[in-house]
């Protein structure tokens, strides 16, 4: 959820953005990244947390 198609870091919540953007609300693509944003974010925020901390050293 943090590396675009091209690559290049990205927050979450702009990456499901431009999910979004790509597919019609048709799409199941489209309809499954948005009922599952909330969760998406969610766990990247653990992810987040938790490679900090490893960085760190803390635990």
């Amino acid at each position: 959820m943090t590396i675009g198609p091209d690559g290049s870091l990205m927050r979450p919540e702009d990456r499901i953005s431009e999910i979004l953007s790509r597919y019609p609300a048709e799409d199941p693509v489209h309809r499954a990244i948005e009922r599952s944003a909330p969760t998406l974010l969610s766990a990247a925020a653990r992810v987040e947390v938790l490679a900090q901390q490893a960085t760190s050293g803390a635990e």
